[in-house]
């Protein structure tokens, strides 16, 4: 098509087809963790059932016998995801190759990548109302609270993707050089699903470059994509559309058809009718996947009496009822959330701006400044809230730290100006950002709630097993295999999840891409961080060790099984620092 050539780099048959394929690969993933648990046992009453949408995607690709395959060096260093979508683009292009008649699959395959891209480009495309699913965050007390997130029909799930590729590419150079959430992949960040670490990185450099007393803000927002408003986002983003379309990044149908997208993805959701409405319809579908074990009453919480105070510019119902908030989980959202907060990036600019003894970071809506001039931090804080009012945002209290001791320092979101120093009368050694607690001497820990989750995930992966074989069910079902076969799987599935597919013999050059150290690798070597990862060493350890006790008096094993239960020796194996957190993380290996 004319006139679009910037958006033929992003919307082409190859990038189309990549989508899809990372979509086939999804559901695959989806399907083995379900069998890979359900298989342990016999006459197993559970059965995963492919919907309408994954058989639509698994029939536009060959059956799995038919793959390409990969050589080692291909192969190396790559997770199944990973390995998966290699192999399916690989049989793409050799059926590309192939002289004569193609394969059905393939021609299924090729004639919905045209209509993607015909919907794509296409002046008239509106996106559809998206499901909501609802998942639990926290329980407290009588209470269930839960998160909602949002789920797109194929087509707009595709088409989101490939337009906030885009955009994102498009409006990358714009954006403030601090901001490190949904950026497009550079030279700067390498991995955008590792941002984060680069943020870390630039609050540890700044600090070893000031060796005084400095003075930090920190601020979160509430709620940040439920209240975001429709008419900032609206403006703010036909301002970046603008600047595009005079520095000639785009043509004129480029951005009216961006424009459409962008305002069509907007205006298909609005929080209050679309989930905060859910409270009153107890029997909404997505209500049953909560379990209430002690009648807990569901919810999903909002800030509705924020905006019903003097704060709020637009205090009349039919505003906040119709035209705020933007789907969590669509693919556009994280781009929308940094095109707000572009625009305070920018009023924060004559702070930031060729001064080194001031950082302004940013990652999302979770912010923190950093500078030696408490004055300086101060007003560059109160225009940041101040910019924020004005986008109609809201931020968690503030916390007066100065009158507080150091045990009331970790209980707000919001914080600052406070004093971030060795030693002394209200002056705080840590401050805390991206997931990290980052000390005044340059030592690095794990965020509390982050080690937390992390404990959680562990205690989740072993009471899979326990349900499947709970005896509090009415039909018990019996193991395929000895305690022994099913304690070894268990664990080498938790070791893939904490540290990633180790390979023996190169343990030491492991990146732990795939992994959830791989999150962590700005830890420092301190008392902090040894005693948080070799506590997750000896919690896995602990929960592999009930998992075993539990097969053996709890759950009835086959004839042929007891055998083999009988001749192995009852112990929990631990595999060494190349395979535990405390190894990987600081790379502490024996010599």
């Amino acid at each position: 098509m004319k006139d679009l050539s910037m958006l033929e780099n992003y919307i082409n048959d190859e990038a189309i087809i990549q989508k899809i394929i990372a979509i086939r690969c999804k559901y695959a993933e989806s399907v083995y963790k379900f069998e890979s648990t359900d298989q342990m046992a016999h006459h197993s009453d559970r059965k995963y059932t492919l919907s309408t949408e994954q058989k639509f995607f698994y029939s536009l690709f060959p059956s799995r016998k038919e793959w390409a395959h990969l050589n080692y060096e291909k192969r190396k260093n790559l997770n199944q995801v990973a390995r998966n979508r290699l192999m399916l683009w690989y049989t793409v292009l050799r059926e590309q190759k192939k002289q004569g008649h193609h394969s059905e699959w393939y021609i299924r395959l090729i004639s919905y990548v045209a209509h993607i891209k015909r919907m794509t480009l296409s002046p008239d495309y509106s996106f559809h109302k998206p499901v909501v699913v609802l998942l639990e965050k926290k329980r407290e007390g009588n209470a269930i609270e839960c998160r909602p997130v949002c789920k797109f029909s194929k087509d707009d799930k595709i088409i989101a993707s490939l337009v906030n590729r885009a955009l994102t590419h498009l409006f990358d150079g714009f954006f403030y050089q601090y901001s490190y959430a949904f950026r497009a992949v550079t030279a700067r960040t390498g991995r955008e699903n590792l941002a984060h670490l680069e943020a870390v990185k630039e609050i540890k450099e700044f600090r070893k470059n000031h060796a005084g007393t400095l003075h930090v803000a920190e601020c979160d927002m509430k709620k940040f994509y439920d209240t975001i408003d429709h008419d900032i986002i609206k403006q703010r983003f036909c301002q970046l559309l603008r600047k595009c379309k005079c520095s000639n990044l785009i043509e004129w149908k480029e951005f009216r058809l961006l424009k459409n997208m962008m305002y069509s993805y907007i205006d298909c959701f609005n929080f209050y009718q679309d989930i905060y409405c859910l409270n009153n319809k107890p029997d909404y579908p997505a209500w049953q996947k909560i379990k209430a074990v002690n009648g807990e009453k569901k919810k999903i919480g909002w800030i509705i009496d924020d905006l019903k105070t003097k704060d709020w510019k637009y205090r009349t119902r039919k505003h906040y009822q119709q035209f705020l908030g933007v789907p969590q989980g669509g693919a556009l959202s994280g781009l929308i959330a940094n095109i707000v907060m572009h625009f305070t990036d920018l009023h924060l600019k004559e702070y930031w701006h060729g001064n080194t003894d001031f950082r302004y970071i940013r990652f999302c809506d979770d912010m923190i400044m950093v500078g030696s001039d408490s004055r300086q931090v101060r007003e560059a804080f109160e225009v940041y809230l101040e910019s924020v009012k004005n986008s109609h945002l809201f931020c968690h209290p503030l916390e007066c730290l100065p009158e507080k001791k150091m045990k009331d320092f970790w209980k707000g979101k919001s914080r600052g100006p406070y004093a971030w120093g060795n030693a002394g009368k209200h002056i705080f050694p840590w401050i805390t950002f991206v997931g990290y607690d980052i000390n005044w001497e340059g030592d690095t820990r794990i965020r509390k709630a982050s080690l937390k989750k992390e404990i959680v995930k562990q205690y989740k992966k072993v009471e899979e097993i326990r349900t499947l074989f709970s005896t509090k069910k009415r039909r018990v079902r019996k193991p395929k295999w000895y305690w022994g076969y099913i304690c070894t799987s268990v664990e080498r599935k938790m070791i893939g999840m904490s540290v990633g597919r180790v390979p023996l013999w190169d343990y030491k050059n492991h990146d732990n891409k795939y992994s959830w150290t791989s999150a962590f690798t700005q830890l420092t070597d301190n008392k902090w961080s040894v005693k948080q990862l070799k506590h997750l060493d000896w919690h896995r350890q602990k929960m592999l060790g009930k998992l075993f006790v539990f097969l053996i008096k709890k759950v009835e094993f086959d004839k042929i099984h007891s055998q083999q239960n009988k001749q192995k020796k009852l112990t929990v194996n631990f595999y060494g620092k190349p395979y535990s957190y405390y190894g990987q993380c600081l790379k502490k290996w024996d010599t």
